[in-house]
């Protein structure tokens, strides 16, 4: 599957719950977003992810970041093909023009991609799995059939699609 970047995030490091798409499980740092926010005078995006204004900027913001003990910034792509019709039904960004080299990846999530509610927290997935830890990517299967689950479980929150959680390395 080809996955494309829809945004970025500063999220708390090391995670005091599990990784997940959803910042309400994995928090954030607000006194530190507030201040790259306001220095490089970043807005949320249509995704209520951070927009990447320009390759340098960004490089700016992660070389600020990876200094922070407490924090991390990540990453968060969808299949292409889903972010090629957001753009064209809705607008929504994606940003296929940057080197994302210095980032691994952390694994995989099913979310409302409007507003990344983590599927991985319903009840009846996690009673399904035994877990709410993202996939790692050998498992296709058992994120397809969770996928389609969450679909079922859940019509509150949908579409679902699978999200990939990459983070910057550390220097």
């Amino acid at each position: 599957m080809n996955y494309v970047c829809i945004g970025f995030d500063i999220r708390m490091w090391p995670s005091e719950r599990e990784q997940s798409s959803e910042c309400s499980i994995w928090g954030q740092n607000d006194e530190v977003i507030n201040i790259i926010k306001e220095k490089y005078d970043i807005f949320e995006n249509l995704y209520q992810l951070f927009d990447l204004i320009n390759p340098s900027v960004f490089q700016s913001i992660c070389d600020e970041v990876v200094g922070i003990q407490e924090c991390k910034v990540i990453l968060m792509l969808i299949p292409k093909s889903v972010a090629l019709l957001n753009l064209e039904k809705f607008g929504y960004p994606l940003y296929e023009n940057f080197d994302f080299g210095n980032f691994y990846e952390l694994g995989l999530d099913v979310s409302d991609i409007n507003g990344f509610y983590s599927a991985l927290q319903n009840p009846v997935i996690k009673s399904f799995r035994g877990t709410n830890e993202l996939f790692s990517r050998a498992e296709p299967l058992e994120v397809l059939e969770v996928l389609q689950l969450a679909g079922f479980s859940d019509g509150g929150h949908s579409p679902y699609c699978v999200t990939k959680i990459m983070a910057l390395k550390d220097k």
